[in-house]
């Protein structure tokens, strides 16, 4: 596996808002996704892993801190894996944050699965779902962070399940380095 970790977009989907459209009339623009989860205080964590894509381009954040991106053409087939345990607050509310961008009409979605790996061997798994939040305009500051409010966010209306069509299962998240131990340091 990956790093260790035998990490795959199994079980995630696809999400975007579509409002309607077919798979292949969906506007070109930004969307902008959140998901809130806790870890579990109890046990250790060993690691966290995030892998994530988007058809076409996302940036991806981490409570509030910018952990990567990709961009170019067909650049949803490399889908890529993060390792973010120094990102995660391990006693309250982290946020996983796409900024997802459909570079021209027709199909969009973004795909994401985090991994908490514990020391007892055990694991907590969130994917993207009907769970996550999104908006359709440019949020205001601090919308990748935990403590933001997305009461007023919609709800995706597209969720392909990861293997099924349009995209298939031809992307793996690969290992990369987070922004951070890059560009920062």
């Amino acid at each position: 596996g990956i790093n260790g970790t035998d990490m795959t977009f199994d079980g995630a989907n696809w999400i975007w808002r579509r409002n309607g459209s077919g798979f292949s009339g969906v506007p070109a623009g930004h969307q902008y996704f959140r998901k809130t989860f806790t870890v579990n205080t109890e046990k250790e964590i060993s690691s966290v892993y995030v892998g994530v894509t988007a058809d076409d381009e996302y940036s991806l954040y981490v409570n509030g801190e910018k952990v990567g991106e990709n961009g170019g053409t067909d650049s949803w087939k490399n889908g890529k894996l993060f390792e973010i345990g120094k990102q995660i607050n391990k006693d309250g509310n982290n946020v996983i944050a796409i900024d997802a961008f459909n570079s021209t009409n027709g199909y969009a979605g973004a795909l994401s699965k985090v991994e908490v790996s514990y020391t007892d061997g055990t694991k907590d798994t969130f994917v993207t779902d009907d769970s996550w939040k999104v908006s359709e305009t440019e949020p205001v500051e601090g919308w990748t962070s935990a403590d933001f409010d997305d009461s007023q966010w919609l709800v995706p209306d597209q969720v392909v399940k990861y293997g099924e069509s349009p995209w298939g299962t031809g992307v793996e998240p690969s290992p990369e380095d987070a922004f951070a131990a890059t560009v920062l340091r």
